[in-house]
């Protein structure tokens, strides 16, 4: 809830608890304040590229400043970066139609398609069929939530726009908006590769993209750790699409909010805080 004109957003990294053994947590940096960063480090770096930049920060007259124009600080201090982990290299080959594929799987959503060129790489997934001519569409394997106590706010997901992240010269994030005051679930990295170009290559510690959140208030993240109540529920309204088809997110939100949902989620929220 937000308290002396601040909000405070609640978040975790999330996976399925219930099929996954493996605890993920170590994957998941804090995410970091885009003005803040903007701030403290004055440049624009790729993660492990070197620079022959000058050893001090560039000295600017107040009158020139951009940190002083309410404009751009509007906009950034409540904007948070998502940092990817391990560096993933990938290509994805064309569908092959005389192939068998598994039932309900189509050629196009075959993920033996997904070659990946990384020793190491983040597992990647062909969910959705392309929408655009000519491009290809995966999901990234990190997954965040991020839920207020406030009664709405509206979040934001979008590529990066203001930081070097090579990765944008292969694809964008599909970007996506609801309000996490009235829906709780979680948010995924999925790509829309440029047209004609099957090949996606993002860094160690680049950042993968942005959420915003859309409030006058200082936003303050808070950690916690999904449990089994919290992934059901995550679960519920991520599928709501099948079992609750053709119906616009207000309608969801009503029935979450008829449902007393936010109490049950806020509950485990806070016996769950890091």
């Amino acid at each position: 809830m937000g308290k002396n004109n601040k909000t405070i957003v609640y978040w975790a990294p999330t996976w399925d608890l219930m099929e996954d053994p493996v605890d993920w947590n170590m994957l998941y940096s804090e995410p970091e304040n885009l003005f803040s960063v903007m701030l403290d480090d004055r440049t624009q770096r790729v993660p492990g590229v070197e620079y022959n930049l000058p050893p001090n920060k560039p000295k600017t007259e107040p009158n020139h400043s951009m940190f002083r124009c309410p404009a751009i600080s509007n906009i950034t201090k409540n904007t948070f970066l998502l940092r990817n982990t391990i560096e993933t290299h990938l290509q994805i080959d064309p569908p092959d139609y005389n192939k068998k594929t598994p039932p309900g799987i189509t050629p196009e959503l075959d993920d033996t398609r997904i070659k990946y060129r990384s020793k190491n790489y983040t597992n990647c997934n062909l969910i959705h069929q392309s929408n655009l001519s000519g491009s290809e569409l995966f999901v990234y394997a990190l997954r965040w939530i991020f839920f207020t106590e406030d009664d709405s706010l509206n979040m934001n997901l979008t590529s990066p726009w203001f930081t070097n992240s090579p990765h944008m010269k292969y694809g964008s994030i599909i970007p996506g908006q609801f309000d996490v005051g009235k829906w709780f679930r979680s948010i995924t990295l999925e790509y829309n590769l440029w047209p004609d170009n099957n090949e996606f290559k993002i860094l160690a510690d680049e950042i993968a993209g942005y959420v915003s959140f859309e409030t006058p208030n200082d936003v303050e993240l808070v950690r916690f750790q999904m449990n089994e109540p919290l992934t059901k529920y995550s679960r519920s309204t991520a599928t709501s699409s099948s079992w609750y088809t053709n119906v616009p997110l207000l309608k969801r939100y009503k029935m979450f909010e008829d449902s007393k949902m936010k109490r049950l989620i806020m509950k485990e929220i806070k016996k769950c805080i890091i």
